[in-house]
């Protein structure tokens, strides 16, 4: 495969426009049903209704919550799923958890034997 060196305006030149006819005359009921025809499950308004927003914390504090569970940051790391060198970091303030394992800290936090039997069956 070669690389080819364009400038913006020759990009500009050869760049296809999108057809929206096709597109735009997709019923909602044909969306439907080609997302239950890859996998896809559909949700609704009733299940919307039932949803809620998750959010994570702002900040987890990672040393309090391996204290409280008397961890070694190896052993809380192994145990759930985190490098220790990852553990390290968070606890020392150079690095901080990102979305989801703000979540499953929280989870940790609140529910560590849940989160354990459920890292278990993995």
């Amino acid at each position: 495969m070669a690389i080819v060196r364009m400038s913006a305006a020759d990009l500009a030149k050869r760049k296809a426009k999108a057809d929206w006819k096709r597109p735009d005359a997709t019923t909602e009921e044909e969306i439907e049903r080609q997302a239950i025809e890859d996998g896809h499950p559909t949700l609704t308004a009733r299940d919307l209704k039932k949803a809620r927003l998750v959010m994570p914390p702002g900040s987890v504090n990672v040393r309090a919550i391996r204290l409280r569970l008397r961890l070694s940051q190896r052993a809380f790391a192994l145990k759930f799923g985190f490098s220790p060198r990852t553990v390290q970091e968070w606890e020392q303030g150079r690095a901080q958890p990102d979305r989801s394992a703000r979540l499953l800290l929280a989870m940790i936090a609140r529910a560590s034997k849940t989160v354990e039997r459920v890292l278990r069956r993995l």
